[in-house]
């Protein structure tokens, strides 16, 4: 968990879902919130979501991208077939569909740490 200390009008960005959380007011015991996120993502208060109705984060995830990579693979055979019927605007078309499908991939992937891609460099042992 990050814990953080943020004063009156100031945000916490959540890049990687487009979100941002913002104080706008402070009490005693009491500290309310504006959340400033893409209808994609649902914001909830944990009272009216039971925990063991969270979703798994990593199975949601490799999920997720199978589904992308999948539509990149109905979307290149698309592409294909209008190449080869000479149908030069619908295979723009088509090809503009994965230039942002995969756009979308690449920032998604930013988004994800080195050690969970397996780019972590692994540590070099030194001398004994």
């Amino acid at each position: 968990m990050l814990v953080l200390s943020r004063r009156l009008k100031e945000k916490l960005l959540i890049p990687c879902v487009r979100t941002a959380i913002q104080v706008i007011a402070a009490s005693p015991g009491s500290v309310r919130l504006g959340i400033n996120a893409p209808s994609y993502v649902a914001v909830l208060r944990e009272e009216l979501v039971p925990p063991e109705s969270f979703p798994d984060p990593a199975t949601e995830a490799r999920d997720s991208l199978i589904n992308r990579l999948n539509n990149l693979s109905l979307g290149l055979a698309l592409a294909s077939r209008h190449a080869r019927a000479g149908k030069a605007e619908e295979l723009l078309a088509a090809l503009d569909g994965l230039g942002r499908e995969f756009q979308f991939l690449c920032e998604q992937l930013a988004c994800v740490p080195e050690r969970a891609r397996g780019l972590e460099q692994p540590p070099v042992a030194g001398p004994s």
